[in-house]
């Protein structure tokens, strides 16, 4: 880390326990990964069965997250583009401009957050990162990519490695990431990102999660940067971001009972509710599980086809019983639905559960 570079990672600053996790994890991986040229990686996430009597929601997400090269401005409808799933009119009106924000300063990098799309149970974030002096620094998504990558992989046309290319361009290398602030939404589990290079150097960043489902009007996220070199906390710096969200969705609630009320002895069903929105669609399931000592797994069907969903997850409430969630893509309501009752140790659906409308 060079003088100037050390000057300023030694002021004092104030490091919140969401980043401090998030970096000692990624230094920690760091420190173990090979010195050799690595190919371009996109990290997946597998979806998590569901366990009994969580006290959070587990909630991980298929989507990949990484780097995609852009040409032009890149709103938070170019990235469902570019995800080959375009936002439908009524959604992508939905998509409002953020004007009004607090920011906490960062010596380095300045970070604005551009645009929000929320319908109450999917968040959508566009945050947009500048160095200070983009002709000393190049910004480089933190998602664990290494300064031995290829820097082709965040867009640039270029056989030169991300350190190679930053050392013939004379900058210094910058790892700069986004994140929800889960000290102060404890109630919104995910959060991913997916990361793009603009032709001027800055980074434009989409923070995407599910389960959020908060009343709050107030939304407080974080942006940090670090370099390659970062061995402690102290070399990070942290910026907090605070703007007002407004939930502008459409939702329409559709809910199921059992089409047989005793067609279930694992599980006593309370309610089950799909909710339909311009953005996706999401459901609900409150029940009781029987046997507490046999983990068990919950998925909606369609017919015995199960529907796979973007994020899921349960957390237990107060009374015991437990509230599942599922986020799928936006798609038609299931003509048969279906709920598959599966033994976690075996995999083996235990239970198939027809479902029917409730009366209104």
């Amino acid at each position: 880390m060079d003088d100037k570079l050390y000057e300023i990672f030694s002021e004092n600053t104030d490091i919140p326990a969401v980043v401090r996790e998030h970096a000692q994890d990624a230094l920690s991986k760091l420190q173990k990964a090979p010195g050799k040229a690595l190919l371009p990686r996109v990290r997946t996430r597998r979806r998590r069965v569901l366990r009994p009597l969580l006290v959070a929601a587990l909630l991980t997400a298929l989507l990949c997250t990484g780097v995609i090269a852009a040409e032009h401005y890149f709103g938070i409808s170019d990235f469902f583009k570019k995800n080959g799933q375009p936002l439908n009119e009524a959604a992508d009106q939905q998509i409002e401009p953020v004007s009004s924000q607090t920011v906490s300063q960062n010596p380095l990098v300045e970070f604005t957050v551009k645009e929000a799309l929320y319908d109450s149970e999917f968040l959508y974030v566009l945050i947009h990162a500048q160095a200070k002096a983009p002709d000393s620094y190049l910004l480089v998504p933190d998602d664990l990519t290494l300064p031995e990558d290829p820097i082709s992989s965040l867009g640039i046309d270029s056989p030169l490695s991300i350190a190679e290319y930053a050392s013939a361009n004379h900058k210094e290398i910058l790892y700069v990431g986004c994140g929800l602030d889960h000290e102060k939404h404890p109630d919104m589990p995910t959060c991913n990102f997916q990361s793009t290079m603009n032709a001027d150097g800055s980074l434009t960043t989409l923070l995407y999660g599910g389960g959020w489902n908060s009343e709050a009007e107030t939304l407080s996220l974080y942006g940090h940067v670090r370099t390659p070199d970062a061995k402690s906390m102290e070399d990070i710096l942290s910026s907090e971001l605070t703007f007002s969200l407004q939930n502008t969705g459409n939702t329409v609630k559709h809910s199921y009972i059992p089409a047989d009320t005793a067609s279930s002895s694992q599980i006593q069903l309370h309610e089950i509710t799909l909710m339909e929105t311009d953005l996706g669609l999401y459901a609900e399931i409150h029940y009781t599980q029987t046997d507490l000592e046999r983990p068990l797994i919950l998925d909606l069907a369609e017919g015995d086809s199960p529907m796979i969903p973007i994020t899921g997850g349960s957390k237990a409430l107060e009374d015991g019983s437990l509230l599942a969630r599922f986020s799928y893509e936006k798609r038609e309501l299931p003509d048969a639905l279906t709920l598959l009752v599966s033994d976690l140790q075996t995999d083996e659906i235990v239970e198939r559960i027809p479902l029917a409308p409730a009366e209104n």
